[in-house]
C-alpha cells in the first residue's frame, strides 16, 4: 500500500512519503480504527509490559541498592528512571481505564458486543489489580529483637514470580479478545449488512 502511495503521490524513485502523505495516512487509519482501537491498544500494551517487566525483575537477586530493579539495567540512576517511567505508565493506564470502556460501549451500541467488550475490560482491570498485588518480589522474613518483632527483607535471594508471567499471558489473551471484538464493524458502518442485505 505504501509503495502504491509513493508511486502515485511523488516523482519516480521517491523512497520516503511527504509529511502531508504521512499525515493523511495516519488520520485515515485513525478514522477507520477509531478511538476504541487506539485507546485499548495502549491500555493493553501497558498492562502486558508491566507484568512482563515484573516477571523479569523477579528472576534476579534483590539487593538493598537495586530494590528489585534488575542489575543489568544499570545503577541507582537507572533504577530511579525506571521507577519514574513505571509510575507514569501506571498513571496513564489508570487514566485510560474508563475511556477504554466508554469508547467500546459507544462503538457497539445497539448490539450484544458491549457485553463482550465490558467482559474483556473487567478482565483487564482484574489482571492489573493482581499484578500490583503480586508485584513485590522482595522476599521477607519475620525477625524478633529487643524492640519487638517485625518483617524484614531478605536480600541476595531471587524468587521467580511465575504468577506475573501468567498475568502477562492473560493480558495477551485480553488483547486478542478486544481485537476480535473490534473486527466487527460498528452498527451503521455497513447499512446493507446491518439490514441483512448484501448488494
Amino acid at each position: 500500500m505504501l509503495g502504491t502511495l509513493l508511486e502515485a503521490a511523488g516523482p519516480p524513485g521517491r523512497s520516503w512519503p511527504s509529511f502531508r502523505d504521512v499525515r493523511a495516512l495516519l488520520f485515515g487509519a485513525f478514522r477507520v480504527r477509531g478511538w476504541a482501537f487506539c485507546l485499548s491498544t495502549l491500555w493493553v500494551g501497558i498492562g502486558t509490559a508491566g507484568a512482563g517487566f515484573v516477571f523479569l525483575s523477579s528472576m534476579q537477586p534483590v539487593t538493598a541498592s537495586n530494590d528489585g530493579i534488575p542489575a543489568w539495567l544499570g545503577g541507582p540512576g537507572a533504577s530511579s528512571l525506571i521507577w519514574t517511567a513505571g509510575s507514569l505508565a501506571g498513571g496513564t493506564w489508570l487514566v485510560l481505564t474508563f475511556p477504554v470502556l466508554v469508547a467500546g460501549l459507544i462503538r457497539f451500541r445497539g448490539s450484544l458486543l458491549p457485553v463482550a467488550w465490558a467482559g474483556a475490560w473487567a478482565t483487564g482491570v482484574t489482571l492489573m489489580v493482581l499484578a500490583y498485588a503480586w508485584a513485590d518480589n522482595v522476599p521477607t522474613k519475620m525477625t524478633c529483637g529487643g524492640n519487638g518483632c517485625g518483617v524484614t527483607p531478605v536480600y541476595g535471594l531471587a524468587i521467580v514470580d511465575w504468577r506475573e508471567l501468567a498475568i502477562c499471558g492473560a493480558w495477551l489473551a485480553v488483547a486478542a479478545a478486544m481485537t476480535l471484538i473490534l473486527a466487527r464493524p460498528p452498527a451503521g458502518f455497513y447499512p446493507a449488512l446491518d439490514a441483512g442485505r448484501v448488494e
